[in-house]
């Protein structure tokens, strides 16, 4: 199939749609990507420090509002913070990928602190 995008978008009043010359998350996504470790098995993210000051309850009561006692099963439309809400759909769908990106697990939990604290 050889066509000409540029042609079409212009044959169909598309011109201002094409091309896109902003840079998006690139950056971002550069930094994020530079934080892996290559293992044996695959990537390593690198949350080993993390994991020591890292409270479940304490972080997911932080950005719920929620107070929390024994078992539970936090759910992303809980999360109060809407960046922090939307950066757990991004992790959840692109790191973790599953038929229910809605529960939160403990690794997402975990890279939503590390993001709330700069780590």
């Amino acid at each position: 199939m050889n066509i000409d995008f540029s042609h079409v978008w212009h044959v169909d009043g598309w011109d201002d749609f094409f091309p896109v010359e902003e840079d998006g998350s690139l950056p971002l996504t550069i930094q994020f990507l530079c934080t892996l470790r290559e293992v044996d098995d695959g990537v390593c993210l690198p949350l080993k420090n993390t994991s020591c000051d890292f409270n479940r309850h304490e972080f997911w009561g932080l950005i719920s509002g929620q107070v929390v006692h024994g078992k539970f099963a936090p759910q992303c439309n809980e999360i109060q913070n809407p960046t922090l809400h939307l950066m757990h759909k991004w992790v959840a769908i692109t790191l973790f990928p599953r038929d229910d990106p809605g529960i939160v697990c403990n690794d997402e939990l975990m890279i939503l602190y590390a993001m709330v604290n700069k780590i």
